[in-house]
């Protein structure tokens, strides 16, 4: 801990669960893309080093568009309607890590691709999972919910600048960097803030894309979703 409460930590100590995964890809067990899923899961182990970072940050402002927290003013009428019920967030960075990143780019048959690129994304979702865990720990969350910036337009991508102005250049030390498109390297990073609520929301409730392996819960299409 420290002045600016944030907490970085590792994920060397992640299984990755082949099985699951390979559920995940609807990959069959016996085939020769299951034995070159173990496989390159194998190598991965080696290169392994997910990190993570998060930020206590606290509230100091709202409006009916617009949340100020620790000096960094975030532009979202959905956010601020979301955060009307708490004092508090968490801002958070989870990534696979460079090490992987720099393997991943080694491959060039399109099975090996495809399959590593999952195991990049697993390895990124697992180490965000290990961040949420430590908040609950350490902080005492116990219901939660998360946005992230470009997920929906009310909330768009260009807030990314904001959430990492939290982190004071800290992402820096778990290798993550911010490009002028907003995006970030590693490819497989994630951000977002998770914020204490008794009401479930999801970006998935908001988002029509229906092909989206990430989706968690049922587009609300024609509804209206209170918060």
């Amino acid at each position: 801990m420290n002045e600016l409460n944030i907490e970085l930590l590792s994920g060397e100590a992640i299984v990755l669960e082949i099985q699951s995964l390979a559920d995940k890809l609807k990959v069959k067990e016996n085939t020769y893309v299951h034995d070159r899923l173990c496989e390159l899961a194998a190598e991965a182990r080696e290169k392994w080093e997910p990190k993570g970072i998060y930020r206590l940050s606290c509230i100091e402002e709202k409006g009916h568009n617009f949340v100020k927290a620790e000096g960094v003013c975030f532009s979202s009428s959905l956010l601020s309607s979301n955060l009307n019920h708490t004092n508090r967030f968490f801002a958070y960075i989870a990534t696979c890590g460079k090490e992987l990143e720099d393997w991943a780019r080694t491959f060039t048959d399109m099975i090996d691709i495809y399959l590593v690129d999952a195991i990049l994304q697993e390895s990124c979702l697992k180490m965000r999972d290990i961040l949420f865990c430590d908040m609950e720990r350490k902080y005492g969350v116990i219901k939660a919910s998360v946005m992230c910036p470009g997920a929906l337009p009310d909330w768009p991508i260009n807030e990314q600048t904001a959430l990492f102005g939290l982190f004071n250049g800290w992402e820096r030390r778990i290798g993550v960097e911010l490009l002028d498109s907003y995006l970030m390297l590693p490819i497989k990073s994630v951000s977002g803030i998770r914020y204490e609520s008794d009401v479930d929301f999801s970006n998935c409730q908001l988002c029509p894309r229906k092909k989206c392996s990430d989706r968690t819960t049922d587009f609300l299409s024609g509804k209206r979703l209170m918060l």
